[in-house]
């Protein structure tokens, strides 16, 4: 078992520096914390803290577009996009269904090769 040894109470002095490297006092912060011109902290206004941020309130790291464009650019660019789609949903399906082909190509070889075996030993 560990026996504990009195002594001093250990006091451990966590220090904050600004850039310059000078140590700030937290104590004149907080009293001073309603002027906005502090020495070492940036200034934060609410109308942007939130901005390009996530769900979560990380930062992303893309920044935010606005898409800019008329109704018939808007019509014509959303029936591309669903033409587009469309085509890549055509040829999955095609892809697949060659595969599926090819597949019972191979096993009716395989079924006609054994029956052929079979029927020759007879």
């Amino acid at each position: 078992t560990r026996t504990r040894v009195p002594g001093p109470p250990r006091s451990s002095k966590i220090s904050i520096k600004a850039a310059d490297g000078s140590e700030v006092d937290l104590k004149a912060i907080s009293s001073k914390c309603a002027s906005p011109g502090l020495p070492g902290l940036p200034p934060s206004s609410p109308s942007t803290s939130g901005f390009n941020r996530t769900a979560k309130g990380h930062r992303s790291g893309k920044s935010q577009s606005i898409r800019m464009e008329s109704e018939e650019a808007r019509k014509k660019r959303v029936a591309e996009e669903e033409a587009k789609a469309d085509r890549e949903r055509a040829v999955k399906e095609a892809q697949e269904k060659v595969k599926k082909d090819a597949e019972r190509r191979r096993s009716a070889r395989r079924g006609a090769g054994c029956r052929y075996q079979e029927g020759s030993r007879g």
